[in-house]
């Protein structure tokens, strides 16, 4: 079954995680090697909230800041992203075939663009 946005809500309290909760999110996902970078990354995207919803000109949700709008990622819009554990894994596999691209704007400012 779907879940529409009114039942993300109720499902997870947005809450700000510690470094070391998103490390462990990170650590089940990327490479050993690329681990600090995600963690980076949610951090400059997010701050590590998990309910950021940026809705200015996009829709991008949960740690990684997951676009969801036409042109991005709109396949996942019905996934609960405020939700750590499955923005972390839809983030890895758009990192998979985008690399850090996906998140240019932190990538940059992080100097991780290869």
């Amino acid at each position: 079954m779907e879940e529409n946005m009114g039942s993300c809500a109720a499902c997870f309290s947005p809450r700000t995680l510690r470094r070391c909760e998103v490390y462990a999110q990170a650590s089940l996902y990327w490479p050993l090697e690329e681990i600090d970078n995600a963690v980076n990354v949610a951090y400059l995207e997010s701050g590590f909230n998990t309910g950021a919803w940026n809705q200015s000109g996009e829709d991008s949700r949960g740690l990684w800041q997951i676009n969801v709008a036409s042109g991005a990622h709109p396949e996942l819009q019905p996934a609960n992203l405020f939700d750590p554990n499955l923005n972390a894994y839809h983030a890895h596999r758009i990192w998979l075939v985008a690399g850090w691209r996906a998140w240019l704007n932190s990538a940059r400012q992080l100097g991780i663009l290869g």
